[in-house]
């Protein structure tokens, strides 16, 4: 549509400047060569022989050209070139007419272009839906070919084979798997339970291996100072001095006094003195 309007509005300034033309003519009217002045007579020359020479040739037939000097001649030759650009054949009514009308003409089947748009937008809308629909089509027989190769499939298929032998063979292997796993763990967990009771009983043996070591050599500490005459208090109080656990070394006075029914009074409360 805005094509069809640019048409229409350059033929319209085409059709405007043509009859503006047409006024400038008949206003100022037809001019032709021989109703202009004749151009002025070179320096030198009279104004006869200018104008009977006029195009070059006078009356004995010698050109004009030889009386002239060089620099008449420069003057003369813009002249002649103003004469050749004035000698211009106007257009006539007729003419003018006649392309008008042709002009008219085409601007006349220039209206029947919006309708011929239209019929042509139709069709294009036409051709958009014919090609949407040809693409709709190809998608549903791509779907109806699917669907026959889905049906034809369901068809030749068998039904579900199983291989009973490869079936139990498998999971007779994997459950020998799981047993062998099973049995190593089991296995391996006794071993660490051993190992944990034996390092435990190791560890309290090794204890009570120490304090019984600990009690000898108590004991014999205190007996050799005895016999040197140190007193028990004394004895006690340089152990607990030297960090040797109350507890312990009453347990080991009661144990000599029994033995040896010493006279010695195990304090009630006694305080551990760090060495």
């Amino acid at each position: 549509m805005k094509k069809s309007v640019a048409l229409i509005l350059l033929f319209a300034v085409l059709a405007l400047g043509i009859l503006l033309t047409d006024s400038h003519t008949k206003i100022i009217g037809y001019i032709t060569l021989s109703q202009l002045p004749p151009p002025p007579a070179p320096p030198g020359t009279t104004a006869s022989t200018t104008t009977a020479s006029q195009y070059g040739t006078d009356t004995g037939g010698t050109s004009y050209d030889d009386y002239l000097t060089d620099q008449q001649y420069r003057q003369f030759v813009p002249t002649q070139q103003a004469q050749g650009y004035l000698d211009v054949q106007f257009p006539t009514t007729g003419d003018v007419a006649t392309r008008l009308s042709a002009v008219e003409q085409q601007l006349q089947g220039l209206t029947l272009l919006p309708g011929f748009e239209n019929r042509l937008n139709q069709a294009e809308a036409q051709s958009i839906a014919a090609a949407n629909l040809a693409s709709r089509v190809d998608t549903l027989q791509s779907q109806v070919d699917g669907m026959r190769v889905a049906v034809e499939n369901v068809r030749s298929a068998t039904g579900n084979y199983v291989d009973q032998t490869n079936f139990i063979s498998t999971i007779n292997s994997i459950r020998g798997k799981i047993t062998t796993n099973s049995i190593i763990s089991i296995v391996l967990a006794v071993l660490a339970l051993f190992l944990t009771g034996g390092l435990i009983v190791q560890l309290v043996m090794s204890a009570q291996k120490q304090k019984t070591h600990d009690k000898q050599l108590i004991k014999k500490y205190l007996d050799n100072y005895q016999q040197q005459g140190y007193n028990i208090k004394t004895l006690r109080m340089h152990l607990l001095a030297s960090g040797w656990e109350a507890s312990f070394i009453d347990q080991i006075i009661s144990e000599q006094q029994e033995s040896t029914f010493l006279p010695f009074e195990i304090p009630k409360k006694e305080k551990r003195f760090s060495p």
